[in-house]
This record gives structure tokens, sequence and C-alpha cells, in this order.
């Protein structure tokens, strides 16, 4: 028997479109978008590239990278962000004006070295908070009285 999609089913098999949908769902959405109208054409043929650990493309873009087509629209200038070593490195790529392209790296370079620097506060402010605990566990020992 063959339904009106043209998709053939077995004897007694429920077929419905639902579970054929159900199935492409599970597929991450194609990464093709159409070109903005504030970005022309002959912008989009040198790109300014460079590398980040993933770990701060995650901050900076957010982990579904939900954070690009808003960053896009303030800038205008269109952002790819390409895995390259998974759990490691990100390839960003810039399109736009060369001057949008710079200002852009440079905005995502300074948010890039304020993450690293946030994240290392946090680290130490850890092992204090560690060696502070542990201080506070051990018996005290008697203090040397001045004289």
């Amino acid at each position: 028997m063959v339904d009106a999609a043209g998709a053939a089913e077995a004897p007694g098999d429920e077929w419905a479109p639902a579970q054929a949908l159900a199935g492409w769902l599970r597929f991450p959405p194609p990464r093709a978008r159409p070109r903005p109208w504030w970005c022309p054409v002959q912008e989009l043929r040198d790109p300014s590239v460079f590398y980040l650990e993933a770990w701060l493309a995650d901050s900076i873009f957010g982990r579904d990278q939900a954070l690009i087509p808003e960053m896009e629209w303030m800038s205008q200038a269109l952002l790819t962000v390409d895995i390259v070593n998974p759990g490691n490195l990100v390839k960003i790529t810039i399109f736009g004006q060369p001057h949008v392209q710079s200002r852009v790296k440079s905005v995502l370079l300074g948010l890039a070295s304020w993450h690293r620097e946030h994240r290392a506060r946090v680290e130490k402010m850890e092992q204090l908070d560690e060696f502070l605990k542990a201080r506070a566990s051990c018996p005290q020992t008697p203090q040397h009285p001045v004289a």
C-alpha cells in the first residue's frame, strides 16, 4: 500500500506523517542562512578569521550560540563559529567591511580576555576558600606569647 506522499507501508504497519517528522527533528537544522539586506555580496569575499578556546566561545556566544544573531545585527557583520577541534578550539569568521571586521574582532578578543581574567579570579577565590577551610579544620597551634 502506498500513501499520498508516496511512502510504502508494510502490511499492518501504521505509517503517519507525524512519525516521519519526528525522525527529521532529531537532526540539527541546516547552517545555511539567507544573507541579510545590510550585507552586500562583496563583503563576503575577504573574511577575518581567528581562533579561540571552545569554553571562551561558549561564554561569549552562549552554549547554543544564541547570541550570534543579536551580535550580527548590532555590529552589521556576519559571524560564523565552527568547531575545529572538539572541546578545544573554535574558528570564528567575521564577514563585513574591513573596519567593521577589525572592530568586531577587537570586541570579541576583549570579551575573551575579560572571561579569562574572570575565570582566573574565580579559581583563585576557590583555592583561597579551600585553604581557609583546611586551616580552620586544623587544630589551633598555640601562639607564642609576646613578651
